[in-house]
């Protein structure tokens, strides 16, 4: 049975999932080849906030359609560039944001 309201999960999804990209690449930033990069603290890191996130995806399927989900959580591509952009202070491209507005579009479209 999950307890977790489904806003929180969806919230924790995100944040898992989130993490768990910008971690990798602050992971593999350092240059210490593929397995290195995996062991290092933001690799591990990366890891374990996935893992999380994937448990957190089973009780999001428990209690959405997997068409209504998979929209939604279309929106951590946008989460990302955002996160990226505040941490590394780096403006993303253009077709990145642009990207990132028609992703907001379709999952605005596709809700149910």
């Amino acid at each position: 049975m999950n307890v977790i309201p489904a806003p929180v999960t969806w919230v924790l999804f995100f944040a898992t999932t989130v993490y768990g990209h910008v971690a990798m690449k602050f992971a593999v930033d350092q240059k210490l080849g593929l397995v290195r990069s995996a062991l290092s603290a933001w690799g591990v890191s990366a890891i374990l906030a996935w893992a999380v996130s994937s448990v957190l995806w089973m009780m999001v399927l428990e209690k959405d359609s997997l068409f209504r989900a998979t929209s939604v959580s279309s929106l951590r591509y946008v989460l990302v560039i955002a996160t990226a952009w505040a941490v590394t202070q780096k403006m993303p491209t253009w077709q990145s944001l642009l990207g990132a507005a028609m992703i907001a579009g379709g999952v605005y479209l596709a809700r149910t």
